[in-house]
This record gives C-alpha cells, sequence and structure tokens, in this order.
C-alpha cells in the first residue's frame, strides 16, 4: 500500500506561526535548502481553536467544541499540524531519533522554535524512479503547467521506499515555457513498511492516506 502522507490536524494540539513568514514555498523545490534561518512558532491557543469550531458550528459545518479542548489536552502529536504548512513535515524530537536512518537517507531536517520545545521541518528530497511516467496522467492549467496527478503508475521498486515524492513526467514539461520556475510536486509519501514502523514505534500525529489514484504496472 502506498500513502499520502499528512499530519493528523482533527485529534493533536495544532502550532500557528507569522503570516509574513514565507519559508514555505523553499519546501516545493527539489534542491537542498541552504538559505535556512532557524524560525520560532506557537502552539495555537485554546481559545483561538474554540473559534475555528465555533466558526465551523455558525455556518452549519461540523464544527463542536469539544474537539478543541480534546485537542488542547492531547496536545502535540510527534508529527504535529501546523498551521498554513503544506510542503513539509513539522516532526518532534522524539520523531527525529526513531527515524535517523530515513531522515538521512531520504531529506533534511531544520530547527524550529516551539515556546520551549524544538521541533524541525523535514524536507524530503528522495524522488522515486519506480514511477512509469508514460502510463502516468498529469492535469495541466490554463497556463501550460502541471497541477496534479489523475493517474499514478508505479512499478514493484516502489516498495523499496520509505519516504518520497514525484516528479513531473518529462513528457508533460516539453511543453512548459518556463522551466526555471517550475515546482516538483510537494505531497510526501510513504510505504506500508514506514507505516508499520510509525506504528511500532509509538509515534502519534502521522495521518496515512491511501492514494486511490495509484495503480501497478
Amino acid at each position: 500500500m502506498i500513502y499520502k502522507l499528512k499530519p493528523n490536524a482533527n485529534d493533536f494540539r495544532r502550532l500557528t506561526w507569522n503570516p509574513d513568514w514565507t519559508f514555505d514555498e523553499k519546501f516545493r523545490h527539489e534542491n537542498p535548502i541552504v538559505d535556512y534561518r532557524p524560525v520560532e512558532i506557537r502552539f495555537e491557543s485554546l481559545g483561538e481553536d474554540l473559534a475555528g469550531e465555533q466558526y465551523l458550528i455558525d455556518i452549519g459545518d461540523e464544527g463542536d467544541l469539544a474537539n478543541a479542548h480534546n485537542r488542547y489536552e492531547a496536545g502535540p502529536g510527534d508529527c504535529a499540524f501546523l498551521d498554513c504548512f503544506s510542503t513539509g513535515l513539522l516532526l518532534s524530537e522524539n520523531a527525529i531519533l526513531a527515524l535517523e536512518d530515513i531522515i538521512e537517507s531520504t531529506g533534511e531536517v531544520f530547527p524550529v522554535f516551539v515556546e520551549n520545545q524544538t521541533f524541525f521541518f523535514y524536507h524530503c528530497l528522495r524522488f522515486t524512479d519506480a514511477m512509469v511516467e508514460p502510463l502516468c496522467e498529469v492535469e495541466i492549467s490554463s497556463g501550460g503547467y502541471p497541477t496534479r496527478f489523475n493517474k499514478i503508475v508505479v512499478d514493484d521498486r516502489v516498495h523499496q521506499e520509505t519516504l518520497f515524492r514525484l516528479k513531473w513526467p518529462e513528457g508533460v514539461l516539453a511543453g512548459c515555457e518556463n522551466l526555471s520556475s517550475m515546482q516538483e510536486p510537494f505531497e510526501i509519501y510513504s510505504t506500508s513498511a514506514f507505516a508499520s514502523l510509525i506504528r511500532a514505534t509509538g509515534l502519534t500525529g502521522f495521518d496515512f492516506r491511501p492514494v486511490k489514484n495509484l495503480s501497478y504496472k
């Protein structure tokens, strides 16, 4: 099984930051990051989380004030949810220690200070060789740029991976005019082996979502 890996935003305390912070964009690129400067973020307060749930209630969505209280009591997960950060993972020190070999072989990490704790941004640099490019289908924007995969086809080599990303197929990029500004897909994927490791270590906050548009050659 191949999963899209996300932080669990529902069951653990969330984090937030200054909206002027724009480092998120750099995690979309495939190259190592060389100009990182440590940043400070903070936990979302109970009042802020309650306000968010109340807004959902007011608009007729599935809001529940108990959700905010439960998250506050649970504290952050080892894979923490950070508001507006969609291109990487925010991992605890426990997660970094437990996953050290995988982290070192698939990407890089950068410290971020959260009140009296230290977390780490994980930037995945591993792109799998298992993608069968001619069989993949990609949605193209009106400007001629790829935006998402409609169909992903991989071969058996994908099961040798742990954490990885996908590249846009070369055939899709042939018609793009400005490749220098092109960003590879930022989603992080994992295999069943990695999911089993997370369960065995007892690390929390990892949300494994099966990739429905994936098939095998």
